[in-house]
């Protein structure tokens, strides 16, 4: 994990950047953890070209905590999967708050909100969904993926409805 290349206080980060890159890290490690103790290899091997980063200054849209982009692979090209933690990763750190997400799925703050960021992202980067061009479809998709990864989680059992 890092700050993205064109992060301009990437080589003197202040204290709520680190936060930024803290809080990204800690969602990549709870979705690999979960990834990993239960879901099937096409999820294992996304994990293997799964690039994250992230930038304390890069906007998300109104809402966004992270973004995604992913490619396919085409015969040409490997599959890509790269993701970018912008600031509101922040805003889902307080256990007392929760955090209703886009695919119906409600988390607890902190690792509960953060695994459900992190599993969110990897899953728009499934073979499965990058294929799926309506918006709606591709959130209903990612939210039935988000509810298999998460219930595989040693570290997450409860805090997500």
């Amino acid at each position: 994990m890092q700050f993205t290349e064109d992060f301009a206080r990437s080589s003197n980060p202040n204290k709520r950047d680190n936060r930024v890159l803290n809080a990204a890290q800690r969602s990549v490690d709870l979705t690999v953890r979960a990834v990993m103790a239960g879901s099937d290899e096409a999820v294992k091997a996304d994990l293997t070209v799964w690039k994250v980063s992230a930038d304390p200054e890069y906007q998300i849209g109104a809402h966004g905590v992270a973004d995604t982009v992913a490619y396919a692979a085409d015969g040409v090209d490997p599959k890509e999967i790269d993701i970018v933690f912008g600031p509101r990763i922040l805003s889902i750190l307080d256990s007392r708050e929760k955090t209703k997400f886009s695919h119906g799925i409600t988390a607890r703050g902190g690792d509960p909100a953060l695994l459900v960021v992190g599993a969110h992202e990897l899953s728009h980067g499934a073979d499965g969904n990058i294929g799926i061009d309506d918006e709606n479809a591709s959130e209903a998709d990612v939210g039935v993926r988000v509810r298999e990864i998460v219930k595989s989680s040693p570290d997450v059992s409860d805090g997500i409805d």
